[in-house]
């Protein structure tokens, strides 16, 4: 054997041994990429996770706040209601006053909601099912006048069509949540 081979012979497993040094560091780094990868995964889950449980308080704290409008919306009928045939001028002043901001506030709070389905922060089926009657039937025989053109509440419009029409009252041009 020539000394050319015999330098070629050592060259060659140098380099041998720097490829496979090289492939044992690139396998220490995929391998601590990979942890890392399995960490954010992880971390992702999490995050979603602690989303949906935020979803559900908003969507508890919403119908809390529908169903407090309604009541306080009760009350000031009922308050109507005791008023009796020739009241007081400033009593009913008073009380027309406590009807009008109680109904504000029960239209807001369900526009509010109405919102929420159009922008899919809510699922839109679940309300169906559970709002249809309020928005569709309710809402448009006790306040009627405030539905109509040039309405202050118009997610409450397009949900009452749409659901009227057995349409989806989603904003298309939204993304649904991953």
């Amino acid at each position: 054997m020539s000394d050319y081979e015999l330098a070629q012979i050592i060259l060659g497993s140098g380099m041998l041994l720097v490829t496979g040094a090289a492939v044992g560091v690139a396998y220490c780094q995929l391998k601590a990429a990979n942890k890392q990868l399995e960490g954010i995964a992880t971390a992702s889950k999490q995050t979603a996770r602690a989303n949906q449980i935020s979803n559900v308080m908003a969507v508890i704290q919403l119908e809390s706040s529908i169903a407090e409008a309604r009541y306080h919306y009760t009350e000031a009928l009922a308050r109507f209601a005791t008023l009796g045939d020739t009241p007081d001028p400033k009593a009913l002043d008073f009380a027309k006053a406590i009807k009008a901001a109680a109904e504000e506030q029960y239209l807001n709070t369900v526009d509010r909601l109405c919102t929420c389905i159009i922008r899919r922060q809510v699922d839109e089926e679940v309300y169906r099912r559970d709002y249809r009657k309020l928005i569709c039937t309710d809402l448009v025989k006790d306040f009627k006048e405030y539905l109509g053109v040039g309405t202050r509440y118009p997610n409450i419009v397009a949900v009452q069509q749409a659901w009227d029409n057995d349409k989806s009252a989603v904003d298309p041009t939204i993304k649904p949540p991953e």
